[in-house]
């Protein structure tokens, strides 16, 4: 359950920032070069940034969940009944 509330609260903040699309001005964007190419970076790129890596780290803790706690739960489970 906490899992879906982090998800819908962090698609929801992604909405936003698209929504405001140039309105949210936190810092003055800036240019640099990757692999031969401008990119240019600003504020909601890096809030939009910072979103995806929460959800991918929210995932990830996931998935280690249920992969080493699953089974002690069964054999807890076993031992009860």
């Amino acid at each position: 359950m906490q899992a879906r509330l982090f998800l819908i609260l962090l698609s929801v903040g992604i909405l936003v920032v698209l929504l405001t699309n140039g309105n949210m001005e936190l810092f003055l964007p800036f240019e640099f070069i990757l692999f031969e190419r401008k990119v240019k970076i600003n504020s909601e790129i890096v809030i939009a940034l910072i979103m995806l890596a929460t959800l991918l780290i929210t995932f990830i803790v996931g998935i280690i969940s249920k992969l080493f706690f699953s089974r002690s739960l069964e054999k807890a489970k076993k031992r009860k009944i």
